[in-house]
């Protein structure tokens, strides 16, 4: 338990960062939504009326809507009437994601009409990221046996006002809970995820941890442009951002601004794939028809990256939190732009991997629009030794990992040549070729150019891709044409 003045000291200090972040989105005309759900409704109150001492109040904006609001009206219609305007904040309490549980768990909504509602939930906040708004979503979770304490202890002190009412009652079942758990993942926008706050703590401890969160996803994107808008030149760690639109708006100011970027795709730079290339640019193996780069890297409690990674905010998908390595090295391999990909996810039952909220096992297919087809496995639940997987075939011959056989040769088909060089054996960071890939970015820097390989148009490219399999995935595996 934190002791007071540490908890004072913490609030105090937040309360100037999201000052801060406020600032910023008033200087850059940026709106920013903030919305506050989950199954305690007190506590999503109190949160609401925290933030708004938090932020100042001038240019916030705090709404509740209801069934009542809505009478007559799309579901959406209320929200929609409260989109921020620039260099605006609105905090919404009373939740699209948090309604559509309630109707669902009184059975008022089901099969396709629910699926229906979802889908529009995904598309109205990707609209809102896409308009260039800031969508942060908390979640407050508070475990059923200490919710219904505070209902009552709320009933029989009548805490500020608050009229425990049927859909507080309701929201504190078990059954509810799982619900909105399955619902939060099936309605949250492309790489717009919730962010989810355990209840039952102190209500200050609490609201610094919502508090929290809250400040890390204003900031996140915006020094990110705000490091291109200041013409200077960037080293960015994979992802680039937490969606498409925020590659996008990165991307844009590094353009306008004159900025050169490097992402840390960094195993394009490693010795497996540097020699994997060579033998595709002399033409050993001729016209690539079909490829396969697979990431098997089991991200368990025994690994650092594990405390953080588990979040779907700060890991995403099993794609974008490592397997993109694996994508982009087949982007590196193959030839031509992608036409579509299909993708799958799933989860292994290991309570190693229970924590996750995302799947941690994920294939997708890509077509090609020359008609070559390449797959991508993006595994970090596994239980085996880590494992970069390549394997190429062309008109000419084949490559798996460091094995090679060419016609170009006149080897022997029946058997593989060894090639030799460093296989990517390794998730550890001191294992990663980065000090090849900054220097090929000094290199560039000097001569005013693009760095090769992984410049932020490479960059681009390759998350183009990553966003579409992560759509594909959540759609149950329904094609999505890459732009």
């Amino acid at each position: 338990m934190a002791t007071r003045s540490v908890l004072e000291r913490s609030r105090s200090a937040l309360h100037l960062r999201l000052l801060a972040a406020q600032r910023r989105l008033v200087e850059k005309q940026q709106g920013a939504i903030i919305v506050i759900g989950g199954n305690d409704r007190l506590a999503a109150s109190e949160l609401a009326n925290q933030l708004t001492e938090w932020f100042d109040a001038r240019t916030v904006r705090v709404c509740a809507p209801d069934a009542a609001s809505a009478a007559g009206r799309p579901f959406l219609w209320p929200y929609w009437q409260e989109v921020p305007a620039k260099g605006r904040v609105t905090i919404v309490v009373g939740d699209w994601l948090t309604r559509t549980t309630l109707e669902a768990a009184r059975d008022k909504l089901s099969g396709e009409p629910l699926r229906a509602r979802l889908k529009s939930l995904r598309t109205f906040e990707e609209l809102l990221a896409a308009d260039g708004t800031s969508v942060v979503k908390v979640w407050l979770e508070t475990p059923e046996k200490s919710l219904r304490r505070r209902l009552r202890e709320a009933e029989e002190t009548d805490a500020e006002g608050w009229v425990v009412g049927p859909d507080d009652l309701l929201l504190a079942k078990k059954s509810s809970l799982s619900l909105a758990r399955e619902l939060r993942s099936q309605g949250s926008g492309k790489n717009l995820p919730w962010k989810v706050v355990i209840g039952g703590a102190e209500t200050k401890l609490r609201d610094l941890h919502a508090g929290l969160a809250i400040a890390a996803q204003l900031g996140q994107a915006s020094r990110r442009r705000a490091a291109a808008k200041a013409k200077k030149h960037i080293i960015l760690e994979k992802p680039m951002a937490n969606s498409l639109a925020e590659v996008m708006q990165i991307f844009e100011a590094a353009e306008k601004n004159g900025v050169k970027g490097c992402v840390c795709f960094e195993c394009r730079f490693s010795s497996q794939m540097e020699a994997t290339k060579a033998v595709i640019d002399q033409g050993l193996l001729g016209e690539i028809h079909y490829g396969e780069v697979d990431y098997y890297h089991g991200i368990g409690p025994w690994y650092g990256q594990y405390r953080w990674n588990i979040g779907k905010k700060d890991g995403g998908s099993a794609l974008l939190t490592a397997g993109c390595h694996a994508l982009d090295g087949l982007l590196m391999c193959m030839p031509g732009e992608v036409d579509s990909v299909m993708s799958l996810s799933t989860k292994s039952k290991s309570a190693y991997f229970t924590p996750y909220e995302y799947d941690t096992s994920a294939v997708t297919i890509v077509k090609f629009k020359n008609g070559a087809v390449g797959k991508c496995a993006a595994i970090v639940d596994c239980l085996q030794p880590y494992y970069f997987r390549t394997h190429l075939m062309g008109s000419h011959g084949s490559l798996l990992d460091n094995k090679l056989h060419s016609e170009k040769l006149k080897s022997d088909k029946t058997k593989w040549s060894t090639l030799s060089m460093k296989m990517c054996d390794s998730g550890d960071v001191n294992d990663h070729p980065y000090q090849s890939q900054f220097e090929a970015f000094f290199d560039a820097l000097a001569q005013g150019q693009d760095m090769p390989l992984t410049s932020f148009r490479d960059g681009l490219r390759t998350f183009k891709v990553i966003f579409a399999a992560d759509q594909s995935a959540a759609n149950g595996g329904q094609p999505v044409k890459v732009a």
